[in-house]
């Protein structure tokens, strides 16, 4: 009952999701995150060879081929990092550009950012699967609201509490 009335209806009904999304947009919002080049190492001064190269517009390959050369020395990791990724270094305010070399758990880290983005809400494509899970959320709140005016139930704790025993016993 819940897949047919639930489930399948938050999928298919393409105006109530676009309604909920209407209602709840603010809900619905990218965090803020930054795009560039993360650079991890287990030696510092690998990766201020790694900042003079970058200050010199080399690309992340032509770095790559000068630190790791003989061995791998540095990880290079390319994309948009939400801010408060595990790859990121906490409670730092970021800039667009080279920063500074941070101590990362048992590493260290240098960023090159190459833009910033804010929070912002996400369109209803970007947030379509966010949307019909809330969507199926809120049909199961409203149902069960439903359920509950018009059916009256009452729970035999007695009998609750023996089949918790027998349970608990097996």
């Amino acid at each position: 009952v819940m897949e047919e009335k639930i489930w399948n209806r938050a999928k298919n009904d393409s105006t109530g999701l676009l309604e909920h999304y209407k209602t709840n947009a603010s809900k619905f919002i990218s965090p803020k995150s930054i795009s560039g080049t993360i650079a991890r190492s287990d030696k510092k001064s690998t990766l201020k060879k790694v900042k003079k190269l970058w200050d010199k517009n080399k690309s992340n390959d032509e770095v790559s081929k000068v630190v790791n050369a003989k061995n791998q020395n540095v990880i290079f990791s390319s994309g948009t990092f939400e801010i408060g990724s595990s790859l990121l270094p906490k409670n730092t305010v970021f800039e667009t550009g080279i920063s500074k070399i941070f101590n990362l758990d048992d590493s260290y880290v240098i960023l090159h950012i190459l833009e910033q983005q804010s929070k912002k809400v996400l369109t209803f494509e970007e947030a379509r699967g966010a949307v019909i899970s809330s969507y199926q959320n809120f049909l199961e709140q409203n149902w069960i609201q439903a359920l509950r005016a018009k059916y009256s139930f009452s729970v035999n704790q007695n009998v609750l509490n023996e089949l918790k025993q027998k349970i608990s016993n097996e």
